[in-house]
């Protein structure tokens, strides 16, 4: 009782408004415990005026997951190429042999085999290959 006598002695408010701050803060206010009192009530901690204006970590952690997500569909959104007979394009070559590095190496497409398929030829002549629109 002194405590709250205390308070109300200082507080320049109406007595109404002054004892609803106080036992706001009261109850906010950890003990010897090292919980509030609302806490161990309620299982959670008030919130007050300062709270609100301090950013909390469930919103960082939601702003952040946002932004993440924003990012992987932008990376996600590829642009389709789609490629007519005789475009010139550049197509990755593996060589004779697969343990070449491969390269990318200027052709024409020959044929569509597919919607993701085509025919191509390297420049100046090569024989026809088949490759993923991927690799072109």
């Amino acid at each position: 009782m002194q405590t709250i006598k205390q308070a109300l002695r200082k507080s320049s408010k109406l007595l109404k408004k002054a004892v609803m701050e106080f036992l706001m803060q009261y109850r906010h206010t950890p003990m010897a415990v090292g919980y509030s009192s609302s806490e161990l009530l309620n299982k959670r901690q008030l919130r007050t005026r300062i709270d609100t204006l301090l950013p909390s970590t469930v919103h960082d952690a939601q702003s952040l997951q946002s932004k993440q997500a924003v990012k992987s569909q932008e990376k996600m959104v590829k642009k389709i190429y789609t490629y007519e007979i005789g475009d010139p394009c550049f197509a990755l070559y593996f060589g004779p042999r697969q343990n070449k590095h491969p390269c990318w190496v200027p052709a024409i497409v020959v044929k569509k085999r597919g919607t993701r398929s085509f025919h191509f030829r390297m420049i100046p002549k090569s024989p026809v290959w088949i490759c993923h629109i991927d690799q072109l």
